[in-house]
């Protein structure tokens, strides 16, 4: 997905609070997800937008995850060709609100997230949400994401000998510990965790760096040329520089 124009974030459309919780589960926002695809079931209708979905989806004052699956919506449905994403809102504050609106203020606030998650120092916590809050609004055309700095901190995480991202030993001893209950509890349903990859290293956590890097070199490319041969060329050379280490997939 190339951002088809490059827009800034805009301080003004920050919350003036954030609930203190998720908005949301992690199973609404993967069948709000199914109902936009149509792969809720074989050969599904697609673009399904729910009152429950399009309300929760437009909520306002979302923190974290549900933050960023909020944004995700919105790109899906787009590049899904939904174009009813909003119909049925009866808010007569929302009367005006586009799907460009809701981008601007989800990533807005996104940005102002990663500039308190810098501020109070990059942790083990708050790595993931960082970088995933950097990918997808790079994908959704805010280019002021793509910060030297940030890119340099998250640099920092790479593994010099293996090459990967890979996570404290503690945090992956409990990851390990929950897939093994839920395993031995197989019907009953807990949080998605991301698989873990021999020698400590994070396929979720690598695949968020490797597609922010990626955006990046479009990003760059993009604002150099204008020409979208060299976002193509930009990004197959960096796809060529990948290491690809055998024995750690």
């Amino acid at each position: 997905m190339i951002p088809q124009e490059w827009r800034s974030t805009d301080p003004s459309l920050v919350y003036p609070s954030t609930l203190t919780s998720e908005c949301y589960d992690e199973q609404l926002s993967d069948k709000c997800l199914t109902l936009l695809l149509g792969t809720w079931k074989m050969n599904g209708t697609p673009c399904i937008v729910t009152k429950p979905c399009r309300d929760t989806m437009t909520h306002f004052g979302c923190p974290h995850y549900s933050l960023s699956h909020q944004l995700l919506y919105f790109m899906i449905g787009r590049m899904r060709g939904c174009n009813n994403l909003l119909k049925g809102d009866t808010r007569a504050s929302r009367t005006n609100m586009t799907e460009q609106n809701y981008q601007d203020i989800f990533c807005s606030n996104m940005m102002k997230a990663n500039q308190d998650i810098i501020a109070s120092g990059l942790t083990e916590q708050t790595v993931d949400i960082f970088i995933e809050n950097i990918m997808i609004c790079g994908l959704a055309g805010f280019s002021d994401f793509h910060k030297t700095d940030w890119l340099q901190h998250i640099l920092r995480l790479q593994d010099d000998e293996v090459g990967c991202f890979g996570r404290d030993k503690s945090f992956v001893s409990q990851v390990i510990g929950d897939e093994l209950l839920e395993q031995l509890q197989p019907h009953r349903r807990v949080k998605r965790r991301e698989k873990i990859l021999p020698e400590v290293c994070s396929r979720l956590f690598w695949a968020k760096q490797v597609g922010l890097d990626i955006n990046g070199c479009i990003s760059e490319a993009a604002a150099v040329t204008g020409d979208l041969m060299a976002v193509a060329a930009a990004t197959q050379e960096h796809r060529d520089r990948i290491p690809v280490k055998t024995n750690v997939l």
